[in-house]
């Protein structure tokens, strides 16, 4: 029954650590007053983390990322003229993954209450993000006119064809709004992932 409580089949090792951690002590306390307990054994201890620092975009560098987004010429082969200025800023506004947000379709948008359903996100746990009213307006716009006929399983990002968008593709444009915005990218970042941190920039808002 520990083993079952502790192991949960979607949860990272990390989880599991955390766990172990949690039930060995509390068993440590029972044995102490003298309760015959079985005490788990610490096996999930993390591995050596990754050494990568999040890359901090100034106030000014946001303003040039996003006027390049923006203002990207247009192409009449693919949909990022479109699709892009909102997409970047989801990345930016609500800290979602690229996955999370290539992944939402049209019924995952509650555009009355300003709230993404993101499913199967961690743990396989479907979970609620809020989103600002700025954010919400530019989606609202997307669904009248990109999407306008879009079916309740439509990608919101979708590729030319329909399916979903991969992320390379999000990898490669991210690459070039930096040259256009004088970014300098390095081994140490910018990464597309770093849009998400840290939470202090989130009061800065880019319309």
């Amino acid at each position: 029954m520990l083993d079952g409580f502790i192991y949960g089949e979607f949860e990272k090792p990390s989880t599991h650590y955390k766990k172990e951690i949690l039930t060995r002590d509390f068993a440590d306390f029972l044995s102490r007053y003298g309760y015959s307990v079985h005490i788990p054994l610490i096996k999930s201890a993390s591995q050596k983390r990754s050494s990568h620092i999040p890359y901090i975009f100034t106030k000014k560098q946001l303003y040039k990322f996003f006027m390049a987004v923006d203002s990207y010429p247009l192409e009449g082969t693919n949909n990022r003229n479109v699709l892009d200025p909102v997409l970047f800023r989801l990345l930016y506004g609500a800290g979602l993954r690229v996955s999370e947000a290539l992944s939402l379709q049209l019924k995952d948008i509650d555009i009355d209450q300003n709230v993404l359903i993101i499913r199967h996100a961690k743990n396989n746990k479907d979970r609620l993000v809020p989103i600002a009213q700025s954010l919400t307006k530019r989606i609202q716009l997307l669904l009248n006119t990109y999407h306008r006929f879009g079916k309740d399983d439509t990608f919101l990002f979708p590729s030319m064809t329909g399916n979903r968008t991969d992320k390379s593709t999000v990898y490669r444009r991210f690459r070039d709004y930096l040259l256009m915005a004088d970014i300098p990218h390095t081994s140490a970042g910018p990464r597309v992932h770093d849009l998400r941190y840290p939470y202090i920039n989130k009061i800065r808002t880019f319309h």
